[in-house]
């Protein structure tokens, strides 16, 4: 890749800037621009609609890669989610097919993840209780390593103690917005069969971490049995999935050597 622009979408809880290390060390390793932005919710950025927040997203992303001339994303964790629907809905229309790499991605695939959204969970968010809100993120995706086996109870102390901290607040403001996202990847079921034959022409890697949570890699396993089953093999052979041994959902966040080699080489 000498110049086309690749496109980061980053995660939930988190805002662009988490990943500026690890674009500037992308672009250097592809000698090619890698853009972020924010996405909803975010400070300088549109607020979520109230309704169809991630057919908010894809738009989103389909607007940014039109306005950057990129073909190529990478997506981490929700920002994976939303490239996969982005760019089955671009090749659907007709539009020339994108190179996708996704970190962590999860899709409700056939209903396999409604019940990621748990009473304690919503009860929070209904009440605008956001520590305990945040307690259940944590505890209910198991995406914090360690900190996610720690009971409900100890981690909203934690939050309560860190929420005096400017990294606490800043995770307490996009509680409401990372909240609305979890709730609209569950939302309603995506047609895994569906999904594989729109991207069936578009370059696929699906990364998942080794310590990550065992829906992630469930994600991976049932869209690309879809894709082998949804056409013929010299069509569906573009989808791709890896596991990293040893590496945690937030990967993508630390620019570490062999995470940087690994994407790297999957985007070129």
């Amino acid at each position: 890749m000498a110049s086309a622009v690749v496109v980061m979408v980053h995660g939930t809880l988190v805002t662009d800037a988490a990943y500026t290390a690890t674009a500037r060390a992308l672009a250097k390793r592809l000698r090619a621009p890698v853009a972020t932005y924010a996405r909803r919710g975010r400070s300088g950025s549109s607020p979520q609609p109230e309704q169809d927040l991630l057919a908010a997203e894809v738009a989103d992303l389909r607007a940014v890669m039109a306005l950057t001339g990129a073909r190529t994303v990478l997506g981490h964790s929700f920002g994976g989610s939303v490239a996969l629907l982005a760019a089955a809905e671009h090749a659907a229309a007709g539009g020339r097919p994108w190179s996708v790499v996704t970190w962590d991605a999860a899709l409700n695939l056939d209903g396999m993840l409604a019940g990621l959204w748990r009473p304690g969970m919503a009860e929070a968010v209904a009440d605008a209780r956001w520590g305990t809100a945040w307690a259940h993120l944590v505890r209910d995706l198991g995406t914090a390593g360690p900190l996610s086996r720690l009971p409900v109870t100890v981690l909203r102390g934690m939050i309560g103690a860190a929420s005096f901290t400017r990294p606490g607040k800043g995770m307490l403001r996009l509680l409401p917005a990372s909240a609305a996202e979890m709730r609209s990847a569950v939302a309603e079921p995506v047609d895994a069969q569906a999904l594989a034959r729109n991207l069936a022409d578009t370059r696929v890697t699906l990364v998942t971490g080794g310590r990550s949570p065992g829906f992630f890699a469930d994600t991976a396993r049932v869209l690309t049995q879809a894709a082998h089953r949804a056409g013929a093999p010299q069509r569906t052979a573009a989808m791709a999935w890896r596991v990293m041994p040893a590496r945690l959902h937030d990967g993508p966040i630390t620019p570490e050597p062999f995470m940087l080699r690994t994407l790297a080489s999957a985007l070129r």
